[in-house]
């Protein structure tokens, strides 16, 4: 067994989980492109993230219990592998079916990464200690897909949008061998389960009243991000004129959003208890959702009308993300892999979801994808309210 040091574990996972997250953004900028070259409309393009979110979720229920079972390591190399190769998939694919099948392997393995992380920092830390150590590795989840964005435009415009896929296939496999190389066993073999009763485990844990607001908070506005990852290109590129590297770049003003609340939790988490953090996160993301249905019914459709709503979510969000995984997990330390799948799939579940309406509506104006923001925020915050 490797004695990994606890800087170098949360560096590597924090890592992993970023090369994962990774395949929802980087192609943003070429879903336009992509979506003339394999002749589909933007309805049919917006699902390329929507199955990505299929897959993940499904297969968190998955890893989650694995990682029990067999351990964590085994589990997080396994879907760095199936990453990889459901990522060439999706590089080499000449239509949107085969397209779908890859971005389908691709999310299957990409789902280990934040599965298998969070349960290795719960395995190292003790109960009521994991919001700042869950800080790294929730800028990993929330930062890398909106810094995807504006790598993802230059790519496209130099390359064109098959390297994105390319490019991440390669950074997969990177991080598959440093991971073999560097990374060490958390969960000792005493600690093991077996994964049986699966079913009985996770409907024990959806009895759990606070651990589900934990996880709606967390939910309702992953969900409220993957609206806006799928709509952006097409409001912003396709409606308002925005060049892909311009709109790739807009994304940096979420990221600085998200690291801004990130800060704030940390700071706060001497002070405040995860409870009362995903409460002033979530409505700081409230205010967000708000303000974006108030300035598309006045008929402000402008970069700025969507993308300040969008930042201030994701300043809730930044709060809300360390201190709700922090707080989901220690109700359950004894099957941390297990509830972090469950999280996983409940999250990215709702943002499949969420996603999918956005598309549908997205047809019918700015207003429509507005309500639907809205709806998410304030279905996290109504989840918050209950959190003690």
């Amino acid at each position: 067994m490797r004695d990994t040091s606890p800087g170098l574990r949360v560096a590597l996972l924090s890592l992993a989980i970023a090369v994962s997250q990774l395949a929802t953004s980087l192609y943003l900028p070429s879903l336009p492109a992509m979506a003339a070259d394999l002749q589909v409309g933007p309805a049919a393009a917006s699902w390329t993230l929507t199955a990505f979110y299929i897959g993940f979720a499904a297969c968190n229920l998955v890893a989650g219990p694995l990682a029990d079972g067999w351990g964590r390591r085994p589990v997080l190399l396994g879907g760095l592998g199936l990453y990889v190769a459901g990522t060439l998939v999706c590089a080499a694919s000449p239509t949107i079916g085969l397209f779908l099948a890859g971005r389908l392997i691709q999310a299957a393995g990409a789902s280990a990464a934040p599965v298998v992380g969070r349960a290795m920092l719960r395995d190292v830390q003790g109960p009521g200690s994991g919001t700042r150590a869950m800080i790294w590795v929730s800028i990993a989840m929330a930062a890398s897909p909106a810094l995807g964005p504006p790598l993802g435009g230059m790519i496209l415009q130099t390359l064109g949008w098959r390297a994105t896929f390319w490019l991440l296939a390669l950074a997969g496999l990177a991080m598959l061998a440093v991971i073999f190389v560097a990374l060490g066993e958390t969960l000792a073999a005493s600690a093991r389960t077996r994964p049986h009763g699966l079913a009985r485990r996770y409907l024990a844990l959806l009895g759990d009243g606070p651990y589900c607001r934990f996880v709606g908070a967390l939910s309702f506005l992953f969900a409220g991000l993957g609206v806006f990852f799928a709509t952006g290109p097409f409001l912003f590129i396709a409606m308002l004129g925005f060049s892909p590297v311009a709109y790739g770049l807009l994304n940096i003003f979420n990221v600085v959003g998200y690291l801004a609340g990130s800060i704030v939790a940390g700071r706060l988490a001497r002070r405040m208890n995860p409870p009362a953090l995903v409460r002033l996160g979530a409505g700081v993301a409230l205010a967000g959702g708000v303000a974006m249905v108030a300035l598309a019914a006045a008929g402000l459709f402008t970069a700025w009308s969507v993308l300040a709503p969008v930042v201030v979510l994701t300043l809730g969000f930044g709060m809300v993300l360390p201190s709700g995984t922090a707080g989901a997990l220690d109700r359950h330390p004894a099957q941390a892999g297990l509830a972090s799948a469950l999280l996983g799939f409940i999250q990215v579940g709702a943002a499949a979801a969420g996603t999918a309406v956005a598309g549908a509506v997205l047809g019918y104006g700015v207003v429509p994808v507005a309500c639907v923001f809205l709806a998410l925020t304030a279905s996290a915050w109504l989840c918050a309210r209950g959190v003690r």
